[in-house]
């Protein structure tokens, strides 16, 4: 009874597990854009990179590390350069590589089709105060950037599921200088982003293998041979 516990205790783990809510959100206040990676109530900072402060001797290391890698880098150009000297000339014509192309974009579009249902936009904001020296100009250009932020929301309304939404844009005509505020919270279950990594990693290995394989030819026969056949 006790191994049906462990193997009781171990499903039920994964299951909570695959519960758990991931996520990404992303702000831009006109400077350089924050990006933080969310699981659950972890949240990482992505962008920008937190700066670390480095001892003397650390310094020296990273720079000798770095100085190390670049030479690396350079001496695996040089190899492949020189390789691809030697390297047989491909021979594939355009229509074949768009050929060898199309499969994955197809299965991107699906990929893109199942993500949709599975995400979910928990915040969108996007606040523009449009600013210049001529009002007209101004008004006129924040008319084309209601239209445009019009379609945006009926596409994104159409394509994904939208939690909160506040789309705004605004003249500026005492002068002041263009704003932008924009915010973007998606959310979706880990146990959803590995079934998606699971069913189409798999579907993009078939489509490898497929693309690898030799494309069976017939042998060219002889003119005996072909003598002895209509003999």
């Amino acid at each position: 009874m006790t191994g049906w516990y462990i193997v009781l205790g171990i499903l039920a783990f994964l299951v909570l597990l695959g519960l758990l809510p991931v996520g990404a959100r992303a702000v831009y206040d006109g400077e350089e854009p924050r990006v933080w990676l969310t699981l659950w109530l972890i949240r990482i900072q992505l962008l920008p990179k937190k700066k670390k402060i480095l001892t003397e001797k650390q310094r020296e290391k990273a720079e000798a590390k770095a100085e190390k890698k670049k030479q690396a880098k350079e001496e695996k150009k040089k190899k492949k350069a020189a390789e691809e000297l030697t390297k047989p000339r491909e021979t594939k014509t355009l229509k074949e590589k768009i050929d060898g192309i199309i499969p994955f974009v197809k299965l991107a579009i699906r990929v893109l089709g199942t993500l949709r249902r599975k995400l979910l936009i928990r915040q969108l904001t996007i606040h523009m105060q449009l600013g210049g020296g001529n009002a007209a100009k101004t008004a006129q250009t924040c008319g084309y950037a209601w239209a445009a932020a019009g379609a945006a929301r009926n596409l994104l309304a159409q394509s994904f599921r939208i939690r909160h939404s506040d789309i705004q844009v605004n003249p500026d005509f005492a002068g002041g200088k263009t704003e932008i505020h924009a915010e973007l919270d998606l959310r979706f279950l880990l146990f959803d982003l590995l079934a998606l990594a699971v069913k189409y990693g798999f579907q993009a290995l078939g489509i490898l293998i497929r693309q690898q394989k030799p494309v069976g030819k017939h042998p060219v026969q002889s003119e005996e041979m072909k003598k002895a056949v209509q003999s």
